[in-house]
C-alpha cells in the first residue's frame, strides 16, 4: 500500500497564501507556480516534505494514482459544502423584513399627513373621532413592528454565528491549501529529481550496455514521470479552487455582517425615532 503524508499544519493566516486568494479575481498559472516555492517553507515543512519525498515510488502505480488524493477529496468535499451553505441561507428573508419594516413606517406617516376630508368631511369633522383612528393605525402598525423586530433579532443571532463559522471555514480552507501544496511541492522535486538524475543514469547505461531490457527500463520511467507529472497538474487545478474559495468565503461573511449593521441600526435608531 501506498504510504500517506502526514502533514502538521499550524493554524495561523499564512500572508502569503492571503495575498495570493485576496489581491486577484483571476488566478493565473505564472501565479500559481510562483507561490509553490520550496525554499519559503518553515523548517517543519521541508522535513516533511524532504522525507516523503524518499518515499515516492513512481513504479508503484496505486501510489502514483492515490497521490494527494485525500486532500484533494478533502478540498471538493468542503467546496461542496460551502456552495450547499449558500443555496439553504436565507439571507433574502432578512431583506424582505428589513423593507417591511420601512413600508409599515412610511404608510403609518402617509396616512397621518393625508387631509381627505373634504367639504363633507369638515362640516362633520370630530378631532376625537380621528384622534381614536390615529391611536387605532398606531397600535395595528406597532403590533406590525414588534412583529418584524422580534423576526429580525432571531436572524442577527443566526447571522452573528453564521460570521463566526466563516472565520473557521476560512481557517480550514488554509489548512487544506496548505496540505495540497505540500503534495505539489514534494511531487515536483521528485520530477526534477526523476529528470536530472535518475533518467540520464538510466540513458546512459542503455547506451552503454545496449541491452534491450535496459533501453526498456528508460522507456518505462520515461512514461511514469510523463504520468506522475498529470497527477501533479491535477493537484494544482484542486489547488487553484482551494485558492478561489478564500475570497468567496470573506465575501459571504462581510455579506452577513452588513445584515448585521443593518439589523442593529434598525432595532437601535429607526424603530426607537419611529
Amino acid at each position: 500500500m501506498a504510504e500517506a503524508l502526514e502533514l502538521k499544519i499550524e493554524k495561523k493566516e499564512d500572508k502569503k497564501v492571503t495575498e495570493l486568494a485576496e489581491s486577484t479575481t483571476k488566478v493565473t498559472d505564472e501565479k500559481i507556480e510562483k507561490s509553490l516555492n520550496y525554499n519559503e517553507l518553515s523548517p517543519e515543512e521541508k522535513k516533511a516534505v524532504d522525507e516523503f519525498n524518499e518515499k515516492i515510488d513512481v513504479f508503484d502505480a496505486t501510489q502514483i494514482l492515490q497521490y494527494g488524493s485525500a486532500a484533494q477529496t478533502k478540498i471538493s468535499d468542503f467546496s461542496d459544502s460551502i456552495l450547499k451553505d449558500i443555496r439553504t441561507k436565507q439571507t433574502g428573508d432578512t431583506g424582505a423584513l428589513l423593507s417591511d419594516l420601512v413600508g409599515q413606517i412610511k404608510s403609518f406617516d402617509s396616512s397621518i399627513g393625508k387631509d381627505n376630508k373634504g367639504l363633507f368631511g369638515k362640516l362633520f369633522y370630530s378631532a376625537k373621532r380621528e384622534f381614536h383612528t390615529i391611536i387605532a393605525k398606531y397600535s395595528k402598525i406597532e403590533t406590525n413592528i414588534d412583529t418584524i423586530e422580534k423576526s429580525l433579532d432571531k436572524n442577527k443571532i443566526q447571522l452573528l454565528k453564521d460570521v463566526s463559522t466563516f472565520d473557521e471555514m476560512y481557517e480550514k480552507n488554509l489548512e487544506f491549501f496548505k496540505e495540497i501544496s505540500l503534495y505539489i511541492i514534494a511531487g515536483e522535486r521528485k520530477l526534477e529529481e526523476l529528470r536530472n538524475v535518475t533518467l540520464p543514469e538510466l540513458k546512459k547505461n542503455a547506451e552503454e550496455t545496449k541491452d534491450q531490457l535496459d533501453i526498456q527500463k528508460v522507456q518505462d520511467l520515461e512514461a511514469k514521470i510523463n504520468r506522475f507529472e498529470k497527477k501533479i497538474h491535477d493537484l494544482k487545478i484542486t489547488r487553484v479552487i482551494s485558492i478561489q474559495m478564500a475570497p468567496q468565503i470573506r465575501l459571504l461573511q462581510n455579506n452577513d455582517a452588513e445584515l448585521v449593521e443593518k439589523i442593529q441600526s434598525s432595532i437601535t435608531n429607526t424603530i426607537p425615532l419611529w
